[in-house]
């Protein structure tokens, strides 16, 4: 007997019949979410899904990640009736108290966030209240992305949109703060989605951080699948700096797209701590000469984890820089790996 098809919340059907591994379709059955926020990238996700297999260690780019924890699991999308008793204040940074965008399970929480400070010529808004969706959008990911990004094209239920407009230069971090509530019951999971379009000549500071809103004591399991897609002006300048720290049960894979146009920066700050895995696929792409692409990153993991920046720069330009440095801390004290560049 075949796989029914999904009907969502709202009425959109996905063809689970039609996919041929069985735990993407029961994913996709319980998970998926209709049309979407990423309607326009959610037909090509699906079928690419259709015939999609996931990933195991005998596959090259994953053979230091074993999903196990993952796929023996059965994810179902989060109850959004749990946002309404969140409390946030445990994750602030002073800088950005007004410049702040708080998402419970992939959602925007307007309730939660402040963006007072951001001023009227930059644009920080979630689509599920009405802002419109950037070009930047998929313009990378959803072409080279893999299969957790065509899930999160599947799943996705909101998107925050971020633009810089040319010559701006946004005086306060850009706090984003990805939240998950995992209610104990089953593995609850989100898709979280953000496109940055940074223009030429602006600068931005962003700092993501992802946690659990149990704290990092409780161990419900809960899958996070994000992606972003960050685009860099000519010229323009980013500094990214990201904080997984989830609990010991969760699994966050994320997906970061970035194209830098010419003599622009980028830098990425990276500090993973938590997740039972914990999954970061970097792709930044070059798009002219001087361009500058800075990465660190800082795992630190211990019994039972699994964390792993999967990271890729294309440089095809004269003068083209990037400075890689990756360091691990293992479970036996005083013991660091820093990673060959």
């Amino acid at each position: 007997m075949g796989r029914p098809a999904a009907t969502t919340a709202e009425a959109s059907v996905v063809d689970v019949a039609s996919i041929e591994d069985a735990w993407i379709a029961g994913s996709l059955e319980r998970c998926a979410v209709g049309e979407g926020v990423v309607k326009g990238l959610r037909e090509g996700a699906l079928a690419r899904l259709a015939t999609a297999r996931m990933p195991n260690q005998r596959i090259e780019e994953y053979r230091f990640t074993d999903l196990a924890p993952l796929v023996t699991q059965k994810p179902s999308k989060a109850d959004p009736a749990l946002a309404a008793g969140v409390d946030a204040s445990a994750w602030t940074l002073a800088e950005a108290d007004k410049s702040r965008v708080v998402l419970i399970d992939g959602v925007f929480s307007e309730a939660l966030s402040n963006l007072s400070g951001v001023g009227s010529a930059i644009t920080v808004g979630a689509v599920s209240v009405g802002a419109a969706t950037s070009d930047a959008l998929g313009a990378v990911s959803g072409t080279h992305g893999g299969i957790f990004v065509d899930l999160n094209a599947a799943c996705a239920s909101d998107v925050i949109v971020v633009t810089i407009p040319t010559n701006t230069h946004m005086t306060t971090p850009l706090h984003v703060l990805q939240l998950s509530t995992a209610s104990g019951e089953g593995c609850s999971a989100s898709a979280p989605r953000l496109v940055v379009d940074v223009g030429q000549g602006a600068s931005l500071d962003l700092v993501e951080e992802f946690a659990c809103v149990t704290g990092t004591g409780k161990q419900s399991a809960y899958w996070l699948n994000g992606v972003c897609d960050l685009t860099v002006g000519a010229n323009a300048s980013v500094k990214h700096s990201m904080v997984q720290n989830q609990t010991r049960a969760a699994v966050h894979t994320r997906a970061t797209y970035v194209t830098q146009g010419e003599e622009s920066e980028y830098s990425l700050a990276e500090i993973s701590v938590g997740g039972r895995i914990g999954r970061h696929n970097l792709h930044i792409k070059q798009l002219g000469p001087r361009t500058v692409t800075s990465l660190a990153c800082f795992n630190l993991s211990g019994a039972g984890q699994c964390l792993d920046l999967h990271s890729s720069v294309v440089l095809d330009f004269e003068e083209g820089k990037t400075d890689q440095v990756r360091i691990g801390a293992f479970p036996n004290p005083g013991t660091l790996f820093q990673a060959p560049l």
